[in-house]
């Protein structure tokens, strides 16, 4: 005999086993917990997530639009001194940077894919446009860090500044940089949206 008693949030069994001992067993009920989020409200949550780094993303490209120049600067004022210990300084910030960017764009890579959006959502959209800007500020500062290994292989870089300089012809049009032109080009129109 199995007799089944229900009351909030617990149910009872009694069973009679075969020499009439009644056993019981009391069982809390699993219910749904109200406070759990829908699939719809994960979603949006997501999103709302995906949408803040794509906005962080945007201005810290901004920042590393400058940071970017002023590589170039430093780049431009220094590789062609004897004192291999400035070079060296210099040539670490640069490849510094080229960390920090990397990790920054990882960042909103991994918030893009954790928000499972489509490419043609707005979404998407904006975040392929901010991945080219990284791409544009990485390809000139990956140019000038190619430069600093040329300058740092020689212990005098004076008599080398044709040798030194050569990486960065890959990114020069009519003396102006090909990724800093993109990069200008794009930036304005690449402000996150939602639609």
């Amino acid at each position: 005999i199995v007799v089944v008693i229900a009351g909030l949030g617990t149910y009872q069994v009694m069973t009679q086993n075969q020499g009439g001992v009644v056993e019981t067993a009391q069982n809390e009920v699993i219910a749904e917990d109200e406070n759990t989020p829908s699939v719809e409200e994960v979603q949006a949550q997501r999103e709302d997530e995906l949408f803040t780094t794509l906005e962080h993303s945007y201005t810290n490209l901004g920042s590393y639009r400058g940071s970017a120049d002023s590589s170039v600067q430093n780049f431009e004022g220094y590789f062609g001194v004897v004192n291999q210990d400035t070079r060296t300084q210099y040539s670490q910030e640069c490849s510094e940077l080229i960390d920090e960017v990397t990790q920054d764009r990882d960042r909103l890579t991994q918030a893009y894919n954790n928000a499972g959006v489509s490419e043609e959502s707005a979404l998407g959209q904006s975040y392929t446009k901010l991945l080219e800007l990284y791409g544009y500020i990485l390809d000139r500062l990956q140019v000038i860090q190619e430069c600093w290994d040329v300058s740092l292989s020689y212990s005098d870089p004076r008599e080398y500044h044709e040798e030194i300089l050569a990486p960065l012809m890959q990114d020069l049009e009519g003396g102006s940089s090909i990724s800093m032109g993109a990069f200008d080009s794009l930036y304005p129109s690449a402000k996150p949206t939602r639609s």
